[in-house]
């Protein structure tokens, strides 16, 4: 059995997968199965990638019709028989001759995850994210507790039987499908071992799914994604009640923050959405941060106006040299 599979949907990313197949090729070990799952990519990328790998006995292609990005990595997780699961997006790219390092840290911990860092590329330059302490070990609520949870899907390595056992998949058919998913895999996981190496490299592709203007997006995060994890910090520990509030709220405000690219048919339809789902404001009310509670109390005045709350607040804080626009 390999010790990792590498699961890449794939989706009209023609100026990206090479570099990105590359990348997970470029290993100085034999220990990975690589899965390309086709989700009905319309123009030349299955190509593109077919051209680089060859006729490797350790890659997997899948072709499916499109169904979004949760349908193509639960189709390639069901395909995948690597003990560690890497969800990789096409238009990004890992760091050469990780996986030997990876497996090291594997053997030693034996984690149901792990957590390693990550950084955007922008014009050739390279940032970092966010920092983790190399080599620590600890449960996995407690970065739901202490607020440090990196819910991108890819900055983690998911042990494939904890996925199994606990049932965890990506909900189809959503947009921001690792914010329902990842909290929900950390907060099962009984050891996360960490890692401060950059292994993962986020590219600006203006056409990905988190960055391409989409209401839909603002209305699954709230109406789907918010509300799925509401239920799911009820059965928690109380613990972790806080810690699932702040991501209740920070998930929220960063859906009104999509009001101010909607015309005003799609601020409505958003306010109506954010109307039938204000139970959630009990979570910014009982958030930790003090703009939250500041944005949920002042959200309950005005329930059918939400968006355009957001929007004037964003407005006051602009003009006295503050900006709270919430960024995942």
């Amino acid at each position: 059995m390999k010790t990792f599979s590498i699961i890449i949907p794939i989706y009209k990313v023609e100026r990206y997968i090479a570099a990105c197949v590359q990348s997970c090729l470029d290993q100085k070990t034999d220990n990975f199965e690589l899965i390309l799952v086709d989700d009905g990519s319309p123009d030349m990328s299955v190509d593109i990638a077919r051209r680089i790998v060859g006729p490797r006995p350790d890659v997997t292609i899948i072709s499916q019709s499109n169904a979004g990005l949760s349908a193509a990595r639960n189709a390639g997780l069901a395909r995948a028989r690597g003990e560690y699961v890497w969800f990789v997006d096409a238009d990004d790219r890992i760091e050469p001759d990780c996986l030997g390092y990876l497996e090291s840290l594997c053997g030693t911990h034996r984690p149901d995850i792990v957590s390693f860092c990550a950084a955007d590329v922008i014009d050739g330059n390279v940032c970092r994210r966010f920092s983790r302490k190399e080599g620590e070990c600890r449960i996995g609520a407690d970065f739901i507790r202490k607020g440090d949870l990196q819910v991108c899907a890819p900055f983690s390595l998911f042990k494939r039987e904890f996925l199994a056992s606990r049932g965890l998949e990506f909900v189809k058919g959503i947009f921001h499908e690792d914010s329902e998913f990842t909290p929900r895999a950390y907060y099962y996981a009984d050891k996360v071992v960490c890692s401060d190496r950059i292994l993962y490299y986020v590219s600006q592709n203006p056409d990905s799914i988190t960055r391409s203007v989409n209401p839909q997006k603002a209305f699954d995060s709230i109406r789907v994604v918010q509300a799925r994890i509401s239920r799911f910090s009820k059965e928690a520990d109380s613990s972790c009640r806080t810690g699932f509030n702040d991501l209740i709220s920070s998930d929220f405000n960063h859906a009104l923050k999509n009001s101010f690219d909607m015309d005003e048919s799609q601020r409505a339809e958003l306010d109506r959405v954010a109307y039938e789902n204000r139970y959630l404001l009990h979570h910014l009310i009982a958030a930790s941060r003090l703009k939250y509670k500041i944005s949920g109390l002042v959200y309950s005045l005005f329930p059918r106006h939400i968006s355009g709350c957001y929007r004037l607040m964003q407005g006051l804080r602009a003009s006295r040299g503050f900006s709270l626009r919430h960024s995942r």
